[in-house]
């Protein structure tokens, strides 16, 4: 491996150029002084049935105020690419990032789609890495990773929904100004919180006039801005994930089946057929009916029948995972396979901040926050996370109540910033990514939602479901399953036309 601290003169391709770019040595001067020393590392992997040689960067972008000047915060990123060909099209770039909020970059880079990945405590080449088919960024949102505000008075411009969202547009526009070809497609996806991430930035650079290629929505629903699901709907399109569920803690009458697909695919055939057109005529159900539902819906769900109230005929997820499993522990929210959380020990979250400063040799040391832990100002147990001082300032009601129908574990779904990207590109392609066990999110439902919008915008949108929780990476085979749809939706062409035409 070869590493070079870039200052003020490096070689043409060596530097963070792209296929248009020149070197740093030869931009203007004020392009030379937007940006901290970059790190620049060579390596090779093997992905798939192809050796890369790659090149990583690794450095900081400042956000400016643009009235100003104003440097207000710096993004840390990690970046990969592959050298250009001669006459070869732009490769896409895939502006990537991690959820929370309050989660980092690299571990989307680590878990996810980067060149290499830590198994074990070995670090070997991924196998589900997007660099074959495209440059990757992997972008740490400002208070996570190395990225920080100047000053403590910004933090509130950043920690929100907008301000963050402002920020990561802000880092692609000088992305692109600085070391893209602007002729390269763009790509923008997140996981988790960083699924609502991806909707927001896709709309702020479709109005700015940078057309995204595709928006990536992982474990994080898809976002319309509107709930087109009624609770009725939501309740009986979870049953499938719950059935898989139970199944898989042995709670599940055997006679609906063992195979996994023919297990979700019964629950999903009675949930449609024969639950939500109960539910949607509850009022009216005898009390023979409400007994019968009841004992059909604890059949498919494994649920306690004598748990379920024939009133609502129906149980949140926080009640499904809190009484599964009879006198034992609740189910992880992350993953309902499980009963703990899924937390990565602190030696795994070692390695994350290793691999930044060993292997890409990046010389900072600031504790890469989410990561590792570092010194607070804040001492006490008044002291909050970044995750807990969030502003959900989108939506009308970023707050919503538990109820049987209704789990309360979050902020609304926000606004329609997909729809309305759509709108102003025909073009845009959304990718939507959910994992069977994820109790806060549903496969079934995701399809729902998208059936329930108008059919020239449910074109756009490309649903899969995986055997997993919410984190993709925790499974290796289906990691590699999400990283073959990710590169063939990447690889597929941009939408074209009208349904209608």
């Amino acid at each position: 491996m070869k590493t070079k601290l870039l200052s003020w003169v490096v070689g043409p391709w060596l530097l963070l150029g792209s296929h248009v770019t020149p070197a740093l040595a030869e931009l203007p001067r004020p392009f030379v002084e937007q940006q901290e020393s970059v790190v620049v590392t060579e390596h090779q992997a093997r992905i798939g049935d192809r050796q890369v040689s790659y090149r990583a960067r690794a450095g900081k972008l400042p956000i400016r105020d643009v009235g100003t000047g104003e440097i207000r915060a710096w993004m840390f990123y990690v970046a990969y690419d592959l050298k250009p060909e001669a006459g070869a099209k732009p490769r896409p770039v895939a502006f990537l990032w991690g959820g929370g909020p309050g989660g980092p970059g690299v571990p989307m880079d680590l878990g996810y789609f980067g060149p290499k990945q830590w198994r074990g405590s070995e670090l070997s080449d991924n196998p589900a890495s997007l660099l074959p088919v495209a440059d990757l960024v992997f972008i740490d949102a400002i208070g996570t990773g190395f990225s920080r505000v100047t000053k403590a008075d910004f933090e509130n411009e950043f920690y929100s929904v907008r301000g963050d969202a402002a920020s990561f547009a802000e880092f692609i526009r000088m992305w692109y100004t600085i070391y893209a070809n602007t002729d390269a497609p763009v790509y923008v996806g997140g996981a988790s919180y960083g699924s609502w991430r991806s909707g927001i930035v896709t709309e702020l650079l479709e109005k700015a006039g940078r057309h995204v290629t595709g928006s990536l929505l992982i474990s994080g629903g898809i976002l319309l801005g509107q709930d087109l699901l009624s609770a009725q709907e939501k309740a009986a399109y979870r049953v499938p994930a719950q059935a898989a569920t139970a199944l898989y803690h042995n709670r599940l009458d055997p006679s609906i089946g063992r195979d996994i697909d023919e297990v979700t695919a019964k629950a999903n055939t009675w949930a449609r057929d024969t639950y939500l057109p109960a539910l949607r005529r509850l009022k009216d159900l005898s009390k023979t009916e409400r007994d019968t539902i009841a004992q059909e819906l604890s059949r498919y769900t494994g649920f306690p029948v004598d748990k379920i109230d024939r009133k609502v005929l129906a149980f949140s997820q926080p009640t499904y995972r809190e009484n599964l499993l009879p006198q034992g522990p609740k189910l992880d929210i992350m993953d309902m396979r499980r009963t703990s959380s899924q937390l990565d020990p602190p030696e795994v979250r070692a390695r994350i901040a290793r691999y930044v400063r060993e292997v890409l040799r990046y010389p900072s040391e600031l504790a890469y926050a989410g990561v590792e832990q570092g010194y607070s100002s804040q001492i006490g147990p008044e002291v909050k996370d970044l995750g807990s001082r969030w502003l959900y300032d989108t939506g009308k009601d970023n707050k919503v109540a538990p109820s049987p129908l209704n789990d309360g574990l979050g902020p609304s779904v926000g606004e329609p910033w997909i729809l309305r990207s759509i709108a102003m590109n025909p073009a845009l392609k959304v990718f939507v990514g959910a994992g069977l066990f994820d109790s806060m999110n549903t496969c079934f439902g995701n399809e729902a939602s998208v059936r329930a919008i108008d059919a020239d915008s449910a074109r756009h949108l490309t649903t899969r479901c995986y055997i997993n929780g919410h984190r993709m990476a925790v499974d290796p085979d289906n990691i590699a399953r999400l990283a073959t749809d990710v590169r063939a939706f990447i690889a597929a062409p941009p939408i074209q036309g009208n349904a209608g035409q």
